[in-house]
């Protein structure tokens, strides 16, 4: 699902090198992720991994697609 979302639609349309790039920027950006967290997290603030902020976003994506349909 995650790699869908990254190509605005299906990996399976996208050639490989571009596949390539999609994955490696993914796995890039998540593993810096890992190392710019902080220990201390403030009041109020909830910090989501990129996985994380992806599935809630198409969630609100599918909820806002059956309410449409509806």
């Amino acid at each position: 699902m995650i790699l869908d979302v990254a190509t605005r639609g299906t990996m399976m349309v996208v050639d490989v090198e571009q596949a390539t790039r999609i994955i490696d920027s993914l796995a890039s950006t998540d593993y810096q992720a890992q190392y710019d967290r902080q220990n201390v997290q403030k009041k109020g603030v909830f910090k989501l991994n990129t996985s994380d902020a992806i599935l809630a976003h198409n969630k609100i994506l599918t909820q806002h697609m059956r309410a449409l349909t509806q």
